[in-house]
């Protein structure tokens, strides 16, 4: 019985292997040596959450996060920032039953001081969520962590998108 249980679970991870699954996050490395991240406000250093979020991510991959464009491989630079949320459905009540959260940024990435790696462009997630009215202090924290995963959602883009145009840029 043991023997059989053993062997239907190593054929489970080979199947599961076979198939080409991936844990979420995997290959996130980026190429770049150094970055400098400008938030949407450049006059106030560190002003943007989302802004925060991606130098902790590139410096979580081994990148040097720098103080300045000057010293830095890649510049990413997040241009606008929008939240937004959104009454989905009503309770009998009149009060909300579920939220959407959108959050949208616009960045671009520039390699040293002038070449553009990738334009402007806007990266948008969209989340739900149920409101219990029952506990409106659990749905204040469920609300808190759905803008946590968007934001991490958000960075994991811009990480892919700068990783991409680096490995063309050194592929040719």
């Amino acid at each position: 019985m043991i023997w059989q249980r053993l062997g239907l679970a190593l054929l489970a991870c080979a199947l599961v292997a076979g198939c080409g699954f991936k844990l979420r996050g995997t290959g996130l490395n980026v190429s770049a040596q150094s970055v400098f991240v400008r938030g949407a406000d450049p006059t106030r250093v560190g002003s943007s959450e989302f802004a925060q979020a991606l130098r902790r991510a590139f410096a979580q991959r081994r990148v040097t996060v720098t103080d300045g464009p000057e010293a830095a491989e890649v510049q990413v630079r997040v241009l606008d920032e929008r939240r937004e949320r959104r009454n989905l459905s009503v309770t009998g009540q009149a009060r909300a039953a579920e939220w959407e959260l959108t959050r949208a940024v616009q960045f671009s990435a520039v390699a040293g001081s002038s070449e553009e790696l990738i334009e402007p462009r806007w990266i948008e997630v969209k989340r739900f969520f149920r409101v219990d009215r029952d506990n409106i202090v659990g749905s204040n924290e469920e609300q808190r962590l759905v803008e946590q995963e968007l934001t991490r959602d958000l960075v994991d883009q811009v990480l892919r998108s700068v990783n991409q145009v680096l490995a063309e840029r050194a592929a040719g």
